[in-house]
């Protein structure tokens, strides 16, 4: 499946993109905060990282 992406500055095309690979850090996360979070549901973690990896493969063959 091919991913369409079209990512832009509102001012110049991006130079740079920051990618921070999701850890351990979600383990931390309470029900409470998922709301403020923008998550449905506590996160599996393996499973976020495996679509970081994929969303960082694909910015990589575009350029990065």
């Amino acid at each position: 499946m091919e991913s369409l992406m079209n990512i832009r500055s509102e001012v110049d095309t991006l130079k740079t993109v920051l990618l921070h690979r999701p850890s351990h850090e979600l383990e931390n996360l309470i029900p409470a905060y998922l709301d403020e979070m923008l998550f449905e549901d506590i996160p599996y973690l393996e499973q976020m990282q495996v679509e970081h990896d994929e969303f960082a493969r694909t910015l990589s063959s575009r350029g990065g």
